[in-house]
């Protein structure tokens, strides 16, 4: 799948357990939380509580997001501080990607 963007909606009845930094990993499947705290994300950023009430989307680097098999989102502390985080949506933005037909190739002659 190619990942365009990423919208997450915190609960609006409770503010402070909204996202606020937020980690991205594309194609880990043994991640753990210490590794999801201290190794380096292919994407990280951070939400206002004012995008993560509306659930604005983010945009995302099509470059690191072209070829996505798994996504593991970490957030990593919300907008109180707290020990809980509330999401009440995901929306991952984007399509199946581009693909390649091998039965179009035509052999051209004269090569």
């Amino acid at each position: 799948m190619k990942l365009t963007s990423l919208a997450i909606k915190g609960d609006p009845a409770a503010g402070a357990t909204a996202p606020r930094r937020v980690r991205l990993f594309v194609d880990r499947p043994s991640l753990g939380f210490s590794e999801a705290e201290s190794d380096p994300a292919t994407h990280e950023f951070v939400l206002s509580a004012a995008d993560a009430a509306a659930g604005a989307a983010t945009p995302l680097r099509a470059a690191k997001f072209s070829r996505v098999t798994q996504l593991a989102v970490f957030v990593a502390d919300n907008q109180g501080g707290g020990e809980e985080t509330r999401i009440m949506s995901l929306v991952l933005g984007g399509g199946a990607g581009d693909t390649f037909d091998v039965a179009a190739i035509k052999k051209v002659d004269g090569e």
